[in-house]
């Protein structure tokens, strides 16, 4: 058996029995894992094999129903946000909403050196196992309160579970029917998830036994787009400021005027100059 060490995947400690004939006697509870492994069977990974987002971003688009005329489109990228990345508009209303992320596992960079698999292990993958966007409208009640008006999700079909993938590139259209009013929210979120497989095997008789699926780190990326439609106010027509109506900060306000001192000195140089005369 390979030594427990040196795998990526668990190795099953196996003992002697006399009153079974000899036979080896599995314990599955006693798995040894190798870094980045967890769990109780090494399926869990650690938060190092985490997918990367090369890209995400989504376009909001306006186009005539009647002739796809183009009326308007804006344009966010989410790429290396660590928040959420917030853009206020005032644009109309948009009737198409398009998503694309781009994201890579390399395994042979995050686990290093792989040694070869267990002889209980037919064959195993790693890669990213699921890659969707999460769309949220959030609106107004006359209130003041929130509430999700829609939200649903667009599922990337390429990568599952059986079918890890290094490289992901994924782009998703949807029509928006909902109207927009100030103060309405739309949330976008990327994910992507690692995982990954394992087929194991009887090593008396060669026949599978079971398929068993890793459970990897999520990554995401989160865009808001907030619709504003408010004509602004200035802060003068506001009655409850009065007569101070546009106060201006004490960080904006001098507490010495040089230009007083300045004025002095002219001043004084051209007195002087003067009886010189």
């Amino acid at each position: 058996m390979t030594d427990p060490s040196m795998t990526t995947v668990p190795s099953i400690i196996t003992n002697t029995d006399s009153s079974m004939n000899g036979t080896n006697i599995t314990e599955p509870d006693n798995c040894h894992c190798s870094d980045g492994f967890g769990g109780e069977t090494c399926l869990l990974f650690s938060a190092n094999f985490t997918p990367m987002i090369e890209q995400s971003n989504a376009t909001f688009t306006s186009r005539k129903a009647t002739t796809q005329e183009l009326i308007f489109e804006y344009k966010i990228d989410a790429t290396d946000k660590t928040g959420i990345d917030i853009t206020w508009t005032n644009n109309p209303q948009f009737n198409i909403l398009q998503c694309n992320i781009i994201a890579t596992f390399d395994a042979d960079e995050l686990f290093g050196y792989m040694p070869n698999i267990p002889d209980y292990i037919r064959n195993t993958s790693y890669g990213i196992v699921d890659a969707h966007f999460e769309i949220k409208h959030t609106k107004i009640y006359l209130n003041g309160s929130t509430y999700v008006a829609n939200s649903y999700n667009l599922t990337c079909i390429e990568p599952t579970n059986d079918n890890p993938v290094e490289d992901l590139k994924c782009y998703k259209e949807t029509i928006n029917d909902f109207s927009l009013s100030s103060g309405d929210v739309y949330s976008l979120r990327f994910i992507v998830i690692s995982g990954g497989y394992r087929v194991l095997i009887n090593t008396d008789y060669g026949n599978v036994t079971d398929t068993q699926y890793y459970i990897g780190p999520m990554s995401q990326n989160v865009i808001e787009f907030r619709f504003d439609y408010d004509v602004p106010i200035h802060c003068s027509k506001n009655k409850t400021t009065g007569d101070t109506a546009c106060n201006v900060d004490s960080a904006m306000t001098l507490n010495r005027d040089i230009t007083q001192n300045l004025k002095q000195n002219l001043l004084y140089f051209v007195t002087a100059d003067s009886f010189q005369m």
